[in-house]
């Protein structure tokens, strides 16, 4: 009896060392790391333009003339920190759909699988928005 519990102990020990190695590497031992122990990626900085050849930065005026703001690669949010008039952010050129920003407001949207996000100011007078984009990969 004791040398069937000194085995399965001794078994528990051997798997239990091989699954703690296989979480812990030089690469993510001090990451942080969710309920289930599995690593969380987190912002390695941000952007404060988008990736368009005359770079649409921050603080943009938003006017009646839709703004295209080209998502940069290795990006995952795009944070609109503040506007101070109402705009429109749409994933669609024609912004047939659309959320409407009220001012004084900030939104975090997702865009790591988004190619473009289009503005256009809700009011009759134009926009100041400040945003950034949360970058994954340096």
């Amino acid at each position: 009896m004791k040398k069937l519990f000194l085995g399965l102990l001794i078994g528990a020990m051997i798997f239990g060392g091989i699954a703690l190695a296989n979480k812990i590497t030089d690469d993510n031992a001090f990451l942080p790391q969710d309920a289930k122990g599995e690593v969380v990626q987190v912002p390695a900085g941000f952007l404060t333009q988008d990736a368009t050849g005359t770079p649409q930065t921050s603080p943009l005026t938003v006017s009646n003339t839709k703004i295209t703001i080209a998502v940069p690669d290795g990006v995952a949010e795009l944070i609109i920190v503040h506007t101070d008039q109402a705009i429109r952010v749409s994933e669609l050129s024609a912004m047939t759909r659309y959320f409407m920003m009220p001012a004084n407001y900030s939104v975090v949207v997702p865009v790591a699988d988004t190619d473009f996000v289009y503005l256009i100011r809700d009011g009759s007078s134009d926009a100041t928005v400040q945003f950034f984009f949360n970058v994954l990969e340096n």
